[in-house]
């Protein structure tokens, strides 16, 4: 949101709401305080099972952990909860590895059978599009525009002066 605040760009309806709740598609609302000093907030994706996602998130990473959640008062300061939970499953110690093995690679298989949706480079599974950029900038670098750049540059500045 920070990066298209600094380009000038609006966001897609439905990824952000304001300070009063209001759908915008200004990503200012989530980087610098509103007319009333608050902030606007990112949406959930996926209506009332993205809700119950982000609550289910929210309670592991931030309860189970002892990190804690976001439930303060509306106030004019900034701050980051950001704890996180990690679940290892061994499927050697379940017993079923090979089964395992063989229903990831037939369901990646049937997957990819579905139509592309127009427009689309086809289906990307978790982690492609990642791979695939990266690739990108190893060969092309990675654009920033002035104004983001300006603000690490300021924030190398601040963590130099400690």
């Amino acid at each position: 949101m920070r990066v298209a605040h600094n380009k000038g760009e609006q966001v897609p309806p439905g990824y952000l709401i304001d300070e009063h709740g209001h759908p915008t598609t200004n990503p200012g609302v989530v980087v610098v305080p509103q007319s009333n000093g608050l902030f606007g907030a990112l949406m959930t994706f996926g209506d009332h099972k993205g809700f119950g996602m982000a609550m289910a998130c929210e309670l592991l990473g931030g309860a189970l952990t002892g990190s804690g959640t976001w439930h303060r008062e509306a106030d004019h300061q900034r701050a980051v909860l950001n704890g996180m939970l990690t679940m290892l499953i061994d499927p050697v110690r379940l017993g079923t590895q090979a089964m395992f093995e063989q229903e990831a690679l037939a369901f990646e298989e049937w997957l990819r059978q579905s139509p592309d949706a127009p427009g689309s480079d086809g289906i990307m599974l978790a982690g492609e599009p990642e791979r695939t950029a990266r690739a990108d900038r190893e060969q092309n670098g990675i654009w920033i525009d002035d104004a983001t750049w300006a603000e690490i540059e300021a924030s190398e500045k601040k963590l130099a002066g400690r």
